[in-house]
């Protein structure tokens, strides 16, 4: 085994340790902590669920309001074509409304689920 004596910083040190003081031992290879970091989230990708739709909030809101009471979308349909409504002509395009309503609010009360710290090892870079 080779002791090295460093100078650092004015004073004079034999180690046989790589990290001393910024001193290079091994021709320029420096070490590197390295990690993984993991994270889960909605944030990073495009949906069409943050598009808001101002000419339709009457009628999504009428729809929602009427569901959280416990309609059953052919009921809803009838009640905004006969209160004047814009609203098309088949009951299921109430039942379409609710279930991307649904989607939506599922879509968007999503969190960063997952962060995890993982591989954690010592790799050597030259410079």
């Amino acid at each position: 085994m080779r002791i090295l004596r460093l100078g650092c910083r004015g004073y004079n040190f034999e180690h046989i340790t790589l990290l001393h003081c910024d001193t290079l031992i091994y021709g320029g290879w420096v070490p590197h902590l390295t990690f993984t970091f993991n994270l889960t989230s909605t944030k990073f990708s495009v949906h069409q669920y943050k598009r808001t739709y101002p000419e339709r909030k009457d009628v999504r809101d009428k729809v929602w309001e009427l569901h959280n009471k416990g309609w059953g979308y052919t009921k809803i349909h009838q009640y905004l074509q006969k209160n004047g409504y814009e609203i098309g002509k088949s009951r299921t395009t109430v039942d379409s409304m609710i279930t991307k309503m649904k989607k939506r609010e599922y879509i968007l009360g999503l969190q960063d689920q997952i962060r995890k710290y993982e591989d954690f090892k010592i790799q050597y870079f030259r410079l």
